[in-house]
């Protein structure tokens, strides 16, 4: 297998692959042939793949249909916090009658005893995180918890950072930005406007356009704000490329990251 991924690589390449070590055992040598020709044809199809996704644009995201466990990141007698993984609803979803849906992170949480009370099953989650994000879900073992963690989130004493993955423009981003200050040579832009029900519907429910802040339509929908901040250009270039960026949201309007 070694001796494939070589050949495979060196060819990407245009050098020479190395040459393979012979076995001195005639019945282990022709295990090994047989085994390499069978891998030949998957070895073809492999190269050709890789040229189609080196040429042009970097290939799309593919995403993991397998749900992980999630990881607990801080536990003690009044929160806990986890790394909730990427295919979970952060709270129950209300489309989903009365049976307990394997997707629903809060119920897996108090199947593993995790939450607070005599019966370990008290979990009162403080904000959302939509199923296709992972991150850090803070999470409430007590009512009293519940409501101090309740009052900080709405004096903004606590800060939530989005590493997001976007495509497209990075000038024409920055463009429609205003750049609020810079940090080690890095542009933060704060970005204004106002969420407004669109017309159709998606998945999730109805669907919600984004118009820049103007004083004329600050009345028409919920007026949101955000800072961003390019950190990486992962593939392709800054005018079609996938860029790296880091967002604190100063609101709490819905959608409003998307």
């Amino acid at each position: 297998t070694g001796h494939r991924m070589m050949t495979l690589f060196a060819s990407q390449s245009g050098k020479s692959p190395p040459s393979k070590r012979r076995s001195t055992q005639s019945s282990k040598k022709k295990d090994q042939d047989s085994t390499l020709q069978r891998r030949r044809s998957v070895g073809s199809t492999t190269r050709s793949g890789l040229k189609r996704r080196t040429a042009g644009n970097p290939k799309p995201l593919q995403h993991s249909s397998k749900l992980l466990d999630p990881t607990v990141l801080f536990s003690n007698n009044h929160l806990l916090v986890v790394n909730k993984p990427t295919g979970y609803h952060s709270q129950p979803n209300e489309s989903i009658e009365k049976k307990v849906s394997k997707k629903c992170l809060l119920s897996k949480l108090k199947e593993n005893e995790l939450g607070g009370g005599s019966a370990k099953n008290f979990l009162l989650p403080m904000h959302r995180l939509d199923q296709p994000c992972t991150g850090v879900l803070l999470l409430s073992k007590t009512s009293k918890a519940g409501t101090r963690t309740g009052n900080a989130f709405r004096k903004h004493l606590v800060q939530k950072d989005y590493f997001c993955v976007v495509e497209g423009d990075l000038d024409g981003m920055i463009g429609r930005s205003e750049i609020v200050r810079s940090r080690s040579g890095r542009h933060i832009c704060k970005l204004s406007g106002v969420l407004m029900k669109g017309a159709g519907k998606s998945k999730g429910g109805r669907s919600v356009s984004f118009k820049p802040l103007t004083t004329s339509n600050s009345d028409q929908g919920r007026v949101c704000f955000l800072e961003w901040e390019h950190l990486l250009t992962v593939g392709g270039n800054r005018k079609a490329g996938r860029h790296l960026v880091r967002v604190v949201t100063s609101t709490g309007a819905k959608h409003q990251v998307r």
